[in-house]
């Protein structure tokens, strides 16, 4: 489910005609810290590229 989420985030961003090249930041706010692993896998398969 979050790299759905994150998915559409960039979506919005170059439907915005931006670049994700151009996101210097994130935030990651989890319910239960359990999901920390499955997440932070997630954020580095959308962002490690740029």
């Amino acid at each position: 489910m979050a790299k759905r989420c994150l998915e559409i985030i960039i979506n919005a961003v170059v439907e915005l005609d931006d670049q994700v090249e151009g996101v210097i930041r994130t935030r990651i706010y989890l319910v239960n810290v359990n999901d920390w692993d499955a997440v932070s896998r997630a954020h580095g398969e959308c962002f490690s590229a740029m």
